[in-house]
């Protein structure tokens, strides 16, 4: 008996025809597997039971007899004795004096003298408290040649919320200072 004759599977510029059409069946059947997942997930979740979700009452809060403590100021001086040192009277539509103008709005703008330079760094160092919402801050400016020290009077509302500068800064003598800054001359 002759040996079966074994057929080649049906081929077409070099690929089997039957494993082709068997891999666009598969992507076939996959595509519409997934589309018809979309309106299966869309049924699946309309079934399920809805689940509410009770919301508890808020606390009521509670008053309390203690008071408020005041905010402090320091930053906020601090942000005006920068604006204020690096702003000039002649020069009032300047990005710094308009800052300064904004901080404190009632305080005149400095009138640098000849060679006068801008400070580096500017630190909050002390804030006293006073009577009725009046507070006095201690900054501490980095020049380049020293440090300088300037007390800012400020005002606090009586809520603690809003701060205003009320006076301009004056040079106030360091920790270890006793006299009194050289005189410009000339």
């Amino acid at each position: 008996m002759p040996a079966p004759f074994i057929q080649a599977p049906p081929m077409a510029a070099g690929l089997d025809l039957r494993r082709t059409r068997r891999t666009v069946r598969l992507g076939r059947f996959s595509v519409w597997a997934c589309l018809l997942a979309g309106p299966a997930g869309l049924a699946a979740a309309l079934i399920q039971p809805a689940t509410t979700v009770v919301a508890q009452a808020a606390p009521a809060p509670v008053r309390t007899s203690a008071a408020v403590a005041p905010a402090d100021p320091s930053g906020y001086v601090a942000e005006f004795v920068d604006a204020w040192l690096r702003s000039d009277a002649n020069a009032p539509d300047s990005s710094s004096a308009m800052r300064a103008l904004r901080l404190a709005p009632g305080v005149l703008l400095p009138e640098p003298g000849e060679g006068a330079k801008a400070p580096q760094k500017v630190t909050a160092v002390r804030s006293v408290a006073r009577a009725g919402g009046r507070w006095s801050v201690t900054a501490a400016v980095q020049f380049a040649d020293g440090v300088r020290y300037f007390a800012v009077p400020a005002a606090a509302s009586a809520a603690g919320d809003a701060v205003t500068v009320t006076g301009c800064p004056r040079w106030w003598p360091g920790p270890w200072q006793r006299r009194r800054p050289p005189r410009p001359t000339g």
